[in-house]
């Protein structure tokens, strides 16, 4: 992208969002991210906002991204940074979003996470899983279509698409033990108790910061209706939450039994993702979870 398409197009859609005398001073890169490029816009109105910006190879990503951060929100659930505006050109897309300067943790935050994630998978619930709109999961397209039983859309919307995807590189045996496994998925996971939780879909500790005051904020959600298992089966997946993160989620809305053993059905959809996204690297993660099950 040329930067003076780009900071047109930012500088109209600022004037758009905050009058015509604001201008854009300073564009600044921050660090991250490997589908986006990131930085923090500086308004001469003294505001700061926070942009995330790529290509058009992905349409409708920030729009799918807003909606869900809009979708997250309710009181006494995690800090969610609000979206502002989704909007393109000729040859990028742009989300900004409100800007949340990180600080030190509060000395409880792994308590308060725990208990606010828990609050906000039993608030926001409704009878079908699913989503409104398909999404992404990373750079890789995430199905939503709504089915009326967990383990048939885990299966239809989670599992079978990546192992599609992922084909040309599994073995034959890895295939046809897949195969096995989506045959015998209600073995293996359960239904939740109850309606569909709101879940965040990609919370991992790169996806969790901390807050202008401390506070937990989760941040580049892949939401949709779910079981609230396979959220916390992924907080497990690249470097666990605090032990104290668990302790007060569990207090707070006790798991259901033999949680434990369906975390790695659960984490078998990253994993795949993974394959798809980054290459072999990722298959021995796959196979031992496949041969684990099967």
């Amino acid at each position: 992208m040329e930067k003076g398409c780009g900071m047109n197009t930012l500088q109209k859609k600022i004037q758009t969002l905050f009058g015509e005398s604001v201008q854009v001073v300073a564009k600044k890169n921050v660090a991250g991210g490997c589908i986006n490029d990131t930085g923090t816009l500086h308004l001469s109105n003294g505001e700061t906002l926070f942009l995330k910006q790529n290509n058009l190879t992905h349409p409708q990503m920030f729009e799918a991204e807003a909606m869900g951060l809009k979708m997250l929100v309710c009181d006494g659930g995690p800090r969610i940074p609000t979206p502002i505006a989704a909007f393109r050109d000729n040859s990028s897309q742009y989300l900004l979003l409100e800007f949340l300067d990180s600080s030190g943790r509060v000395a409880d935050y792994f308590e308060q996470f725990g208990r606010q994630l828990a609050h906000m998978h039993q608030t926001i619930r409704r009878d079908r899983f699913g989503f409104d709109i398909d999404n992404f999961i990373g750079a890789t397209p995430q199905y939503n279509e709504h089915r009326d039983s967990w383990v048939h859309f885990f299966g239809e919307m989670r599992l079978e698409p990546q192992i599609k995807m992922a084909s040309s590189q599994l073995g034959r045996e890895l295939r046809k033990s897949l195969s096995t496994l989506l045959e015998k998925l209600d073995q293996f996971i359960i239904e939740p108790e109850g309606n569909a939780s709101i879940i965040h879909g990609d919370l991992w500790s790169g996806n969790a910061m901390t807050g202008p005051n401390g506070e937990p904020v989760i941040i580049d959600p892949a939401p949709y209706f779910g079981h609230r298992e396979a959220e916390i089966a992924m907080t497990q997946l690249f470097g666990r939450f605090g032990g104290h993160f668990y302790a007060a989620y569990n207090e707070y809305w006790p798991m259901q039994n033999g949680w434990q053993d369906r975390m790695d059905m659960y984490n078998l959809y990253h994993m795949l993702n993974h394959v798809n996204l980054f290459g072999s690297g990722y298959m021995g993660g796959v196979s031992s979870i496949v041969y684990r099950y099967v």
